[in-house]
Order: C-alpha cells, then structure tokens, then sequence
C-alpha cells in the first residue's frame, strides 16, 4: 500500500537531480572519486554486515539468521525487504522482516551520531 508513494518520491527526487545537476559537475574528476569511495565505503559496509551476522550466529548458538547482518547496512527499507526476499527463498515460512527493519533503523541512528561527531571535530582539525 504504502509501496507506490515510495517509488514516486523516489522518482520525484531523480527527476530534480537530473534536472538540477549539470553535466559540467557529473564530469567533474573530483565527483568520480567521490562516487568511487561511496562505492567502495558500500562494499565494506556490506561485507561487514555479513561478518556481523555471522559473529551473532555463532555467539548466539545458531538461533540468529545471519542474513539480518546485511539489513544494517543502508538503504532503507531496500536491503531488509531484499534480506527477507533472500530468506524466503530458502524457507518459505521464515519472516525476519522486522528484524531486519530493526537492523536498517540502528544503522541510520548509528550513522547520525557518527556524523555528528565528524561535524564536530573536523573544524578542531
């Protein structure tokens, strides 16, 4: 129900940065990079949000789906509707959605006070 606003201000937002963004700034040598270590900071994070789950798992005596790991890296709700697609593959009356849900919602408190603390000490730099 709530899926057709989701894609329309998804599409609302593409349209006013496409609109917005000139092709001067796209080509920019300085946003390349940018784009690549976004890339590579989403790899990493990925990579150790299976680890994560996979730490809880065993910690927790087998009783954790490690696929929850991979719900905390970004990109609400996106990666834990895919980590609950993913599980649903496999066990058909598996539902971990809302922990997954849990998962993506750390990861953006998580993120705010990381960046809050940045934005504080970088002018002591």
């Amino acid at each position: 129900m709530l899926q057709p606003y989701v894609y329309g201000a998804t599409f609302f937002v593409g349209l006013m940065l496409g609109v917005l963004c000139e092709s001067s700034t796209i080509m920019n040598p300085k946003i390349l990079i940018l784009l690549l270590l976004g890339m590579l900071a989403l790899l990493l994070s990925g990579i150790g949000g299976i680890i994560g789950g996979y730490v809880v798992y065993f910690i927790n005596g087998k009783k954790f789906n490690p696929t929850i790991g991979i719900a905390g890296v970004s990109c609400i709700p996106s990666t834990a509707k895919i980590a609950q697609h993913e599980v649903v593959a496999i066990n058909k009356r598996a539902i971990i959605l809302q922990f997954a849900m849990g998962a993506s919602i750390c990861e953006v408190i998580t993120s705010t006070i990381i960046t809050g603390i940045y934005i504080t000490l970088v002018p002591l730099l």
